[in-house]
């Protein structure tokens, strides 16, 4: 009945949740607080009860015109059922984060009864039994999506002659090339951490990702004209033969077609490319973060990372070598000396996790541990510099967070996202500005 779609993300979904503590807001007669998976919802403590099983829908997910019409949830009276009745989300179906009363919101919940009038297929299904599960869909349809602003800025489609060059373009990429995985979110995966965990913590940097790697990949077998034109060679013509390449890509995009195809790209990730190619070793794959100038254009607006412009910074916070993960506070040995503007992950913390703050009782409630050690974590202006100005820009700006690994050569990360920040991108989504990836 419910499912994920083949794009699904964790980050923007659906959640089945069981409503906990409910907080009255005090000098309001109506509104409250409780904790959804670690983020703060302000509700109405009258029609939410402790206990509650409801539908919870993160921020910046878009919500699907069916749901938002048939239970009449849009602002605009025009686009609801009921057309008497007027909702609180605008017609992008867009899911903000707020403040009433001073204090920030967090995504929204509805009814389990509410989505069953909507999906009547649903009727009967045992929600308590599934509480905790994601889901994006509905049968066959999809009920919430990433928020995508209709009015981008900044984005720039590729030029004619760049696809007149991509014909000309052979990929050679390996079946053991790999994206970077998707990042978890802390506050909802803190089940995956216990007091005697050896964690490194690093600042979460606002830039744009490049992944690189020295690894075997079938090429055409002889270069020159051969090369140049083998996309236009009948298939039996075709030879190949296996060579170690450098391999580049943006989180999500090979680069390396346009760089076969010659005139390569006047980017940023080529630039990076150009100085990472030969640092990294055979059977390796670099995980990076560039930050600073694209140009005179800052690769995320307000976050030069002390960089001028025409300068950039690259940071590297994860390798790989032959499938076997190097664990993030071993990368600074493993960088050359003497190569200017790359650099290894900075430590804000290296240790157990229960000692990142021993006031904390480790040997209590296990549940109570992970929730007290999250939300100190939250607020830890001091030694984490959450809900403070990134002191590594000039400008002043919020620092994004903070990311988790553990020392144990996981391919697993956990982020948490500052409030600042979560208000800054909603304020950008806001003016239809998009993220440089």
């Amino acid at each position: 009945m419910i499912g994920k779609s083949e794009g699904f993300k964790s980050e923007y979904c659906a959640t089945i949740v069981r409503i906990g503590a409910i907080v009255p807001i005090e000098g309001t007669d109506n509104l409250a607080t409780t904790e959804i998976e670690g983020r703060i919802l302000v509700v109405n403590r009258h029609q939410i009860m402790q206990g509650d099983i409801r539908i919870y829908f993160s921020n910046e997910c878009e919500i699907c015109q069916k749901i938002l019409h048939d239970l009449s949830m849009y602002d605009d009276k025009t686009l609801n059922k009921d057309p008497e009745t007027k909702g609180y989300v605008s017609k992008t179906g867009r899911v903000r984060m707020i403040k009433l009363k001073g204090q920030v919101s967090m995504g929204l919940t509805i009814p389990t009864q509410d989505i069953e009038r909507v999906y009547s297929e649903l009727s009967g299904f045992d929600w308590a039994d599934h509480v905790g599960e994601d889901f994006d869909m509905v049968g066959e349809e999809t009920i919430v999506k990433a928020y995508i602003p209709k009015n981008l800025k900044g984005f720039k489609s590729g030029t004619g002659a760049a696809k007149k060059r991509n014909r000309l373009a052979i990929d050679i990429t390996p079946s053991d090339f790999c994206f970077h995985y998707d990042t978890e979110q802390l506050q909802r995966q803190m089940e995956d951490f216990n007091p005697d965990d050896s964690v490194f913590i690093s600042p979460k940097l606002h830039g744009t990702s490049i992944v690189i790697g020295n690894l075997k990949c079938d090429v055409p077998k002889w270069g020159g004209p051969y090369a140049k034109y083998f996309n236009f060679l009948p298939r039996f013509m075709r030879r190949r033969k296996s060579e170690y390449r450098v391999i580049y890509s943006s989180r999500q995009v090979v680069k390396n077609n346009l760089l076969n195809a010659g005139n390569p790209p006047d980017d940023i990730w080529y630039k990076a490319y150009l100085k990472l190619k030969d640092l990294v070793s055979k059977d390796e794959t670099w995980y990076c973060e560039i930050i600073g100038y694209d140009g005179d254009t800052m690769i995320q607006k307000g976050y030069d990372y002390g960089c001028k412009p025409g300068e950039f910074r690259i940071l590297v916070y994860r390798i790989n070598r032959s499938g076997t993960e190097v664990n993030a506070n071993e990368i600074r040995n493993m960088l050359p000396d003497g190569v200017e503007g790359i650099e290894a992950p900075f430590p804000l913390y290296d240790g157990k996790l229960k000692d990142l703050y021993p006031e904390i009782d480790a040997s209590s409630d296990i549940d109570e541990w992970r929730s007290r050690v999250l939300s100190a974590m939250k607020n830890d202006a001091e030694w984490l510099g959450m809900e403070r100005n990134e002191p590594l820009c000039k400008m002043p700006v919020p620092r994004e967070g903070i990311v988790v690994r553990k020392n144990d050569g996981s391919c697993r990360a956990w982020k948490l996202k500052t409030l600042k920040f979560l208000g800054k991108e909603a304020e950008a989504v806001d003016k239809g500005e998009v993220n440089f990836e």
